[in-house]
Formats: C-alpha cells, sequence, structure tokens
C-alpha cells in the first residue's frame, strides 16, 4: 500500500516498468521507483495546472488554485517525459528524472469555453454572481432546449438538480496518450480529440499559395539581399540551375543561417539539389559548407525522416565520394610530380 496524503486520481508507468508516477487531488505527481516503491521525486503542479478563470469564480486565477489538478497521465516512449493533464486548458510535459516542467500546451483559445480566459470581466461581476451577457444567453437557450444543457440529464432530457445544467462547458483534458514512436500524442479534451505530431514536414508552406513565386522574382531578392527568401522560391520553382545561382551568391558566413531557414518539407529536394551541384562545381569547399551546415541544422529531422531520404542522402553521399577521389587522384599525381622534379633537380648537369 502506497500511501498518499490526498486520493490519487491518475497512475501511469513508465515503459521500462522502474518508474510509477501517481497524481493526487491536490495537484501534485509523485515519483516512484517500483523496486521498494520509494518516493524518487515529487513535483507540485498546481500553479502549473492552473488554467484561465470559471465565470462562476470569485477569486482571482492565482488564489483560486483548489480544485486545478492532473486526472490523466502518460510516459513518453523512451521514458524521459511525462505528459499530464487535468481541470484546466494545459497539458504540462515533465521532465521524469529532473521533475521540472519542460513544456505547457494549450488545448484550446476559445472564449466561449469556461476557464479559458485569464482575466473575467470586472463591470459583470456582481455580488450574486456574474452577470455575462454570454453567460446569460447560453443560460436562456439550455431552458429553451434541454438537450443542449451540460451537467447530468435524466433519460426524458431533465435536468437533475444542482447538476449544473446549463452551464458553459470547461476547458479539459480528460486523457492523453503518446504513440509507440513518440513522435505523436493526442489528448481527449472538451472540443474534442486533438492529435499533435513532431513531424516538420506536416507544418504549413506559405510559398505554396503565392503566385508571384517566378524566375524574376528570384532574381529580384538575391540582388536586394534577401538570400533566404530567393533561396526558398528557387527550391519551390524546383529548377536546379536556379537554385545553383541562388546558392552561389550566399556569403559564406551566411550559409548557416540560409540553411536554417529551409523548411523540413523541402529539405529532400535541397539535398538532392546540392549533391547536383557539389558534382559539377568547382567550389569544393563552398559546397561542403551547405552539407555540414544542412546536417547540423536539420539533424534530428534527418534521424526520424525514414525511408523517404535515403535518396537524397545517397545521391548526397555518392557525390561527395565522387569529389573525394577526383580531389585524391589529383593530389596523389601532384605529389608524384613534384617528388619528380625534385629528384631531377638531384642530377648533376652535364658541362
Amino acid at each position: 500500500t502506497l500511501a498518499h496524503h490526498h486520493d490519487v486520481l491518475c497512475l501511469a508507468f513508465r515503459p521500462d516498468g522502474l518508474q510509477m508516477c501517481s497524481g493526487t487531488l491536490d495537484g501534485q505527481l509523485s515519483f516512484w521507483e517500483t523496486k521498494n516503491f520509494s518516493v524518487e521525486g515529487t513535483v507540485d503542479g498546481r500553479l502549473d495546472v492552473m488554467g484561465g478563470r470559471l465565470s462562476t469564480d470569485r477569486r482571482t486565477r492565482e488564489n483560486a488554485s483548489s480544485g486545478r489538478c492532473f486526472t490523466t497521465v502518460c510516459y513518453s516512449a523512451d521514458g524521459d517525459a511525462l505528459y499530464a493533464a487535468g481541470s484546466s486548458k494545459y497539458v504540462c510535459v515533465y521532465s521524469a528524472s529532473e521533475y521540472v516542467l519542460l513544456s505547457r500546451i494549450q488545448l484550446s483559445s476559445n472564449v466561449q469555453l469556461d476557464g479559458v480566459v485569464d482575466k473575467l470581466n470586472s463591470r459583470y461581476m456582481t455580488e450574486a454572481g456574474s452577470s455575462d451577457p454570454l453567460q446569460e444567453r447560453e443560460e436562456a437557450e439550455a431552458q429553451e432546449d434541454p438537450k443542449g444543457k451540460v451537467g447530468l440529464l435524466t433519460p426524458g432530457g431533465e435536468a437533475l438538480p444542482g447538476s449544473g445544467a446549463g452551464r458553459r462547458a470547461a476547458a479539459r483534458g480528460t486523457c492523453v496518450r503518446l504513440s509507440p514512436s513518440g513522435d505523436t500524442w493526442a489528448v481527449a479534451s472538451t472540443e474534442g480529440v486533438l492529435v499533435y505530431t513532431k513531424d516538420e514536414s506536416l507544418l504549413f508552406d506559405p510559398f505554396d499559395l503565392d503566385e508571384d513565386v517566378t524566375p524574376a522574382a528570384v532574381h529580384v531578392a538575391a540582388s536586394r539581399g534577401e538570400h533566404a527568401r530567393a533561396l526558398l522560391m528557387s527550391v519551390h520553382l524546383r529548377d536546379v540551375g536556379l537554385f545553383r545561382r541562388v546558392a552561389e551568391a550566399v556569403p559564406f558566413s551566411d550559409i548557416a543561417l540560409v540553411c536554417s531557414k529551409v523548411p523540413p518539407a523541402r529539405l529532400t529536394w535541397v539535398l538532392q539539389a546540392v549533391a547536383e551541384c557539389a558534382r559539377n562545381s568547382p567550389h569544393l569547399e563552398f559546397y561542403c559548407s551547405w552539407c555540414e551546415h544542412l546536417l547540423l541544422e536539420h539533424g534530428s529531422y534527418l534521424r526520424r525522416g525514414g525511408a523517404s531520404l535515403v535518396s537524397s542522402l545517397r545521391a548526397l553521399h555518392k557525390s561527395l565520394g565522387q569529389t573525394q577521389r577526383d580531389v585524391t587522384s589529383a593530389v596523389e599525381g601532384n605529389i608524384n610530380r613534384l617528388d619528380y622534379i625534385k629528384q631531377v633537380r638531384k642530377i648533376p648537369r652535364l658541362q
């Protein structure tokens, strides 16, 4: 039996089974090692889980931390992070080893939900409670349509006394789960099931909707010194020749900055273009710097890219390998010629 000071609301085991986390009614998370079931660390999450104010609150958000707690917890696939959600608009991500808050994700910005806004409009607060017109309108609609009420209803659709029917739905996270790969996680909230992903290739690219992306616009942007913008437009047009001209116009000191602006969704084509340019260009060090900074800036995405990036990386490896063989052959030939010249100079001249 593991003693807690308050009621336990949620429980989760780390994937390796060596650690367990429990969440209690006072907003505290306790981390237990499962060998002797002793507490390794605790997190007081009342301030972290604290969301916006409810329309029925009589105190400020800072002083209304009672009742704010986690009702669902889940470990990441590697066991390094713990995802927790509960009676607020946030999902909190904690370190399972350092017991500190890593991130806090807001589930909703819909002000029609209770507990989203941090400050209530004071002119609607009276001694009898909130007189917010939005709340009054929703209560009137709930009286006209009992099926639209939020609360406990009888089978006939009538509200049970004291069930809170007619109140606005509050922003909540009732269940959070992660995919086995750890790249995607989902949370069941008041507005439905929300799915989050770390796959940066799914991010929106604004150039996809721009009709002004033309070769002339690329040259104008490059002439103005907007190298990152010019490069992204050339990538969108998928013109290797145009990409070469833009890339070779980038100052050597700005390559790292421009590489950081390349969206992951376009990284596959950029790697192929760099490989083709490096194969036929005399600027060896220049394109080696491009390869280095692309790999450094997008290393985490490349590790997760899988089979979609294999062809691009093979093309880059083949291009650099061929360049290495050409340089090695030239260097060895020059060394042999220099040795020959050195030996010839030692031969005495005939008088």
